[in-house]
């Protein structure tokens, strides 16, 4: 827990590992930026809007994003366009990429592989004629031609030539926000190609410092840290010594002040002159809110101000600053939040805490989540499961104190988003939730796997496409209708999956050809927002005669539902070599008031799956069990009932996590008498969790109740019905 705030402080040094910022109309203080057009999607085609929603920028191109620059980017394909600030289309998709604009200038590159410059019109100011182009910083860039790399003026003259050595970004464990707003703009880095070490050239082109330094911050106020085998010390743009190079490491925390840590592995803080300021005798030192440090000494966590005094005792496990509010761990791991002066704000109750918003806190318990206000009081109830904010490294740290609008949680199998408030902000289903940017967009992807940004205000920029509602009577009507959101509605009968032809972009024969057997199905493939339901519940019968394959494979979907189903194979028991259902690669697969029955393999097959839900279902008579699940996440099954099914392992589990049984019935569940041992629940690995909560067993054996016991936690379960010829696990020991 010691290195937790180390850490946090080498993750904001890489945030700032990019250009300094200044927009067009010299923007680009801080992390502020003024919203004036969104990306906005309607179905699979993207335009901009106003914040206010309104339409701008018809939706026609294939994806839009919105740079820091406040100017948008449009693609169709491999091919990017330019659109103004104002809303305005400057140029159609005809290049590769167009950078951010930094000082009026924006980096283009044609398909040719040429790199030239564009001004804020959107008018080519320097024509492509570049093998690489930096951005502008001031009145100068760096361009390659050739071998040579040069400095160019904003109209495209040449400044001086820089020979072979390269221009490149500055070390990410030397940067610090500070430095990418007071740096000195007249300077930047290279390296020299073979020896791999760094130097500093001024815009003129004349080297500064040599490259013989193993890595180099950019000066603030003239001074610069360097380092050379691994120890830092503080120069001046001259080359002359401020510090010996004595230092493990050097972070600027302000215009005058460096995290500095000794030969000895300890942390303290001195000045641009190399006075020691905060003396090296903590752990590690981290930056806090208003000039505080927050260090640990002795295994504990506490608060310095900018002279090194203490202002919160050394009796924390942990301390963290989010948005003005410092969360602290005390020695039990409790989580908290307290004042720089000590004062506990919100008791340490919880198990974790992140700040979402000013006086509103997404909260953890128990391994649930659920948001609270700063009095304590709960504005949603602590018992989502909590899912993974995405993006770099950089985005997270960048986004650490922009107010959070939108939290994406799960509960029952489902993602539900959520602002700070409580509030539920959408009825779809979701997948992931980025950070907010600095414009307060978020940008969250919906169980179809389609972006949506949503704004500070929970509006959703996006419209999706209306479903396509077919009514079918027979299987290869079925076969044809498959596509990208729709609803297809089966009309009483029995669809032999295994008799359609043909082929689409989501639907095809799944079959063994090339080994000439006659053996197929119907493969979904590749298909989003796609809904198979029965007009009337149970009448509608999906089959196959065939051995060896599963009535229905599904491969690399998105939000599938089949609810209402009867499925199974129409061969005799024990002849089948395929799953009822046999699912990969997709997420959201929902099934809901179905029939699986055998004598497939076992109900369902899945393979690198996540968020599935089979509710209200039955899964009957399989010869090898009752689930296969490898490599999946997120699994619910709730108020079914798994009966008549025998074979080694009832439910195999190999390398998944997040399975639940809610409310499952076991009824007449056998593993064979001979040879084994076999478990009625087999888990490959002993931290795999497998949840049980409100059920039952009866009438069902097997050699063991499952492989390790840590793998199994059971809340009212009752398996006085399940008998075990030789115990409850089969690898007790491993865990004694």
């Amino acid at each position: 827990m010691k290195y937790l705030l180390l850490l946090s402080t080498l993750l904001v040094a890489f945030a700032g590992f990019s250009c300094r910022k200044s927009g067009p109309e010299g923007g680009g203080d801080g992390d502020t930026a003024v919203l004036r057009i969104v990306p906005y999607r309607e179905g699979d085609l993207w335009g901009f809007a106003k914040p206010n929603g309104k339409i701008i920028i018809q939706p026609a191109y294939q994806s839009a994003y919105l740079l820091y620059d406040g100017y948008g980017r449009i693609y169709d394909g491999e091919h990017a366009g330019l659109v103004s600030p104002e809303g305005k289309v400057l140029i159609e998709p005809k290049y590769v990429y167009i950078s951010e604009f930094l000082n009026d200038r924006a980096v283009f590159r044609t398909h040719d592989g040429k790199s030239g410059f564009l001004d804020t019109e959107g008018k080519v100011a320097i024509e492509a004629k570049y093998d690489e182009a930096q951005p502008f910083q001031g009145d100068f860039a760096v361009v390659k031609q050739g071998e040579q790399y040069l400095l160019i003026r904003p109209d495209g003259s040449t400044i001086k030539s820089i020979g072979k050595l390269i221009p490149f970004e500055m070390e990410p464990f030397l940067v610090s926000e500070l430095e990418l707003t007071s740096a000195d703009p007249d300077y930047f880095l290279v390296q020299d190609t073979e020896a791999h070490t760094s130097g500093l050239v001024n815009k003129t082109g004349d080297i500064v410092l040599e490259a013989t330094y193993e890595s180099l911050s950019l000066p603030v106020n003239g001074i610069l840290a360097a380092s050379i085998d691994g120890k830092f010390g503080l120069l001046r743009v001259d080359g002359s010594a401020v510090t010996p190079l004595e230092y493990g490491m050097l972070y600027r925390t302000g215009a005058d002040r460096f995290i500095a840590s000794s030969s000895e592995d300890r942390y303290g803080v001195i000045d641009s002159g190399g006075k020691v300021i905060i003396p090296f005798e903590y752990s590690s030192i981290g930056t806090g809110a208003d000039d505080h440090f927050i260090a640990y000494r002795n295994e504990a966590a506490g608060m310095l101000d900018n002279n090194g005094q203490i202002i919160v005792p050394f009796e924390y496990a942990t301390l963290y600053y989010r948005q003005n509010r410092l969360i602290a761990y005390n020695q039990n791991l409790r989580c908290g939040v307290i004042s720089t002066d000590n004062q506990v704000l919100i008791p340490f109750d919880y198990d974790e805490i992140d700040v979402l918003a000013p006086n509103r806190y997404l909260v953890g318990k128990d391994g649930k989540r659920g948001i609270i206000d700063d009095k304590g009081a709960v504005l949603l109830p602590i018992e989502y499961d909590p899912a993974y904010l995405g993006g770099e490294s950089h985005e997270y740290v960048e986004s650490m104190e922009r107010p959070v609008n939108v939290v994406l949680l799960f509960k029952n199998g489902v993602g539900r988003l959520f602002n700070a408030e409580g509030k539920q902000l959408s009825d779809k289903y979701w997948l992931y939730c980025g950070f907010p940017d600095q414009f307060g967009l978020t940008l969250a992807t919906d169980a179809n796997g389609r972006d949506n940004y949503i704004g500070p205000a929970g509006f959703i920029y996006a419209v999706d496409a209306p479903l396509k509602k077919i009514t079918v009577n027979n299987a290869q009507a079925l076969f044809d209708a498959i596509g990208n959101d729709t609803e297809i509605t089966l009309e009483n009968g029995t669809y032999d999956l295994g008799m359609v032809n043909g082929s689409s972009e989501f639907a095809a024969i799944y079959d063994f050809a090339e080994y000439n057997m006659p053996d197929r199905t119907v493969l979904i493939k590749n298909a989003v927002n796609l809904h198979i339901k029965a007009k009337n519940p149970g009448k509608a019968h999906l089959v196959t005669s065939h051995v060896f394959v599963p009535v229905l494979k599904l491969y690399g979907c998105q939000n599938i539902s089949l609810t209402g189903l009867v499925i199974g194979h129409e061969v005799e028991p024990g002849l089948c070599e395929g799953a009822v259902i046999a699912a990969e690669s997709v997420s959201y697969l929902h099934i809901d008031q179905c029939d699986l029955y055998g004598s497939g393999t076992v109900g369902l097959e899945a393979s690198a799956c996540s968020w599935l839900r089979l509710r209200n279902s039955t899964i009957r008579e399989c010869t090898r069990g009752i689930l296969e699940l490898d490599n999946c996440y997120a699994l619910l099954f709730e108020n079914c009932t798994m009966k008549d099914n025998e074979g080694n392992h009832m439910v195999s589990v190999s390398v998944s996590h997040g399975l639940t049984f809610d409310g499952v019935q076991f009824v007449n569940n056998h593993t064979p008498k001979e040879y084994g041992p076999y478990e009625f629940f087999r888990v490959s690995q002993s931290y795999q969790s497998i949840v049980l909560k409100n059920c039952s067993f009866t009438n069902c054996s097997s050699d063991y109740y499952a492989t390790f016991p840590a793998a199994v936690e059971e809340m009212q379960v009752d398996r006085k019905g399940l008998q075990t010829a030789k115990g409850l696990w089969l690898q007790k020991e491993m865990h004694q």
